[in-house]
């Protein structure tokens, strides 16, 4: 059965969704922030039928072991998680990024696992064409959507991994070409996955200097026929959903679109207080944003409820952040934000934007 934002938006080329960590528990996912069932029969009431992103356990740490070690466990319980909830479209977050979530032995060239394994450049390539084709190849169609590369404009997030050291400047295109191989390489008959990039606080000014990064990376990408769809994370605040902010929003994007691949609102929360008419006014205007602009094809808010929340985490005990479509409290009510958004979706009907073709390509 679809969830009630699936539903309302099923007259429109948009998918919708959102990321949780589920409540499967796992020996190898340690310090996970397991939800609880009520999450997960939130996540299935309002996108069933949707696109589901895990928060965690598809990344680095938790997956690449070792030279030529994989371990798929704890991704494959995420992605049965969705399944097991009527997800139709799984979101592999994320292949490459540099943060505390990646195994050491990619950092570090003379770390224990490595020596006597990883001696040269040719060494670390092909290490790291192994990591990506037995991901895509473990996954064949099971993954809509792979995040190659996560948040790549700052340089302290990709600088300490040996494969960034050695590729300097080819890296996020030899990144891409060498996924691209992988998915040419899955068998015929099978639909092939979509190959992203994913950053945040980008797509909100057309003149600022991560927007114009940003533009300049994925546009080399794009004239190289590497990527599929952009993302763009939307962890918003107050100042982003003002008119000015809305239309600075809105330019930068259009730019983005010119380019002609998808665009892809993947990580939506938006912090303003605990106003619920200006949360779901908000949220209104960032998803007709999206309905404004041909290409933008995917919107996954990232999280289910105010309770496991990232943006929760710094509030004392009992209390939440107001930034998602349900409340954090014991009964994790639907807000206002999500009831006028369904009845915004089911409204819609601007640019004569509407879907003919469900996900799997079958016609309704």
């Amino acid at each position: 059965m679809a969830g009630f934002l699936v539903e309302a938006s099923a007259h429109l080329c948009l998918l919708v969704g959102a990321a949780l960590t589920s409540n499967i528990p796992y020996e190898s996912r340690p310090g996970a922030k397991i939800t609880d069932a009520l999450e997960e029969q939130r996540l299935a009431e309002a996108f069933g039928g949707g696109v589901f992103t895990a928060e965690n356990f598809c990344k680095p740490l938790y997956i690449f072991k070792g030279p030529y070690e994989y371990d798929f466990t704890p991704c494959d319980v995420e992605l049965d998680f969705a399944q097991r909830n009527n997800m139709a479209a799984f979101r592999f977050h994320t292949l490459f990024w540099d943060t505390p979530q990646v195994p050491a032995w990619m950092k570090n060239r003379n770390h224990p696992s490595v020596q006597n394994v990883l001696k040269t450049q040719a060494d670390w390539e092909d290490v790291t064409k192994d990591m990506i084709n037995k991901t895509i190849f473990h996954y064949q169609d099971r993954v809509q959507y792979y995040d190659v590369v996560n948040e790549i404009i700052l340089a302290k997030y990709h600088s300490n991994l040996v494969i960034k050291q050695y590729l300097q400047n080819q890296y996020l295109a030899t990144l891409f070409s060498w996924a691209k191989e992988s998915v040419n390489k899955l068998p015929e008959d099978i639909k092939k996955p979509l190959l992203g990039i994913n950053e945040w606080g980008v797509g909100l000014s057309v003149n600022s200097w991560r927007d114009r990064t940003y533009y300049n990376l994925v546009k080399r990408l794009v004239d190289q026929n590497l990527v599929d769809y952009i993302g763009f994370q939307m962890h918003l605040s107050s100042r982003h959903v003002t008119p000015s902010g809305l239309q600075n929003m809105r330019r930068s994007l259009e730019k983005f679109n010119n380019l002609g691949v998808e665009i892809h609102f993947t990580e939506i929360d938006i912090q303003l207080g605990g106003n619920q008419q200006a949360l779901a006014n908000a949220y209104k205007n960032v998803f007709r944003i999206c309905l404004s602009i041909s290409n933008c094809k995917v919107v996954q808010t990232w999280g289910v409820s105010d309770k496991y929340s990232w943006k929760s985490r710094d509030f004392a005990e009992g209390r939440f952040a107001n930034v998602l479509l349900y409340k954090g409290g014991p009964d994790r009510e639907k807000k206002l934000a999500a009831t006028e958004l369904t009845q915004f979706l089911k409204d819609y009907r601007g640019n004569g934007k509407c879907c003919s073709q469900n996900l799997d390509g079958s016609v309704y």
